[in-house]
């Protein structure tokens, strides 16, 4: 496993930190600090804020230079939280 730490450009300079891993033989990045707030709500909901406001640090983190096509990327998110509020 590999710890990054990137700066990347989503409009504004933003620390993110990432940890480079195989999962089943593929490049997993996974973003476990610095990584965009997309509220409680349903899974579906929280989906389709990432991909209208944020597909800007999806390919930041896992386009080239700093990745590839084959990288697959992931968000940690708290469970508990989330499940609390259901």
């Amino acid at each position: 496993m590999v710890y990054h730490s990137l700066m990347v450009s989503i409009g504004i300079s933003k620390r993110v930190r990432v940890l480079d891993s195989h999962t089943e033989g593929e490049p997993t990045r996974v973003v476990i600090e610095g990584g965009p707030e997309l509220g409680n709500g349903p899974l579906s909901q929280r989906l389709e804020i990432f991909r209208s406001q944020f597909d800007s640090l999806r390919s930041a983190l896992t386009c080239e230079p700093r990745g590839s096509e084959i990288v697959v990327g992931a968000l940690l998110w708290d469970f508990w939280a989330c499940a609390a509020m259901a």
